[in-house]
């Protein structure tokens, strides 16, 4: 596959080389690789002294996206390092609010809030129950169905 769409029309042969040399400059401008990582309130446990809470942080290892969860209290960050990749996030959590209501529709029900500082500082917050679906929503795409096609139905050619 070529780039000849991002090169001057005049020289494509440049986007039919793998690779082009050219002299050491300095660099032209400060490079900033943003954060890869992103978390979820997965877990809430009110009941253990001290309570705390859940995190499932997803990272990028080798290319590949991995996660790990973490518990964690008020005042600590979310994620860090560990030794398959680093899952910090930059956050650090600030309240646990174990008797949230929210609303489905018309019916309240309880959930666990978490409020945090993001990386640049902001005030956030996620919610257990929305969190909930979206973890397990993520679960049933990255796992294979093992149903056995019904009967009639096309089958999947590719």
């Amino acid at each position: 596959m070529t780039q000849d769409k991002l090169v001057d029309p005049k020289k494509l042969q440049d986007a039919r080389i793998a690779a082009l040399a050219t002299p050491w400059s300095p660099w032209s401008e400060p490079v900033c690789i943003p954060k890869t990582t992103s978390f979820l309130l997965t877990g809430s446990n009110p009941t253990s002294r001290p309570p705390y809470v859940t995190v499932t942080v997803f990272a990028r290892a080798l290319g590949k996206p991995i996660s790990r969860r973490f518990k964690v209290f008020p005042g600590q960050p979310i994620g860090g390092p560990h030794k398959e990749a680093d899952f910090s996030t930059g956050a650090i959590v600030v309240d646990l609010d174990f008797d949230r209501y929210i609303y489905s529709g018309p019916v309240r029900r309880k959930t666990t809030q978490m409020l945090y500082l993001d990386d640049k500082g902001l005030l956030r917050s996620r919610i257990y129950a929305i969190d909930r679906v979206k973890f397990d929503a993520m679960n049933r795409l990255a796992k294979p169905s093992t149903a056995a096609p019904k009967a009639g139905a096309p089958a999947d050619v590719r």
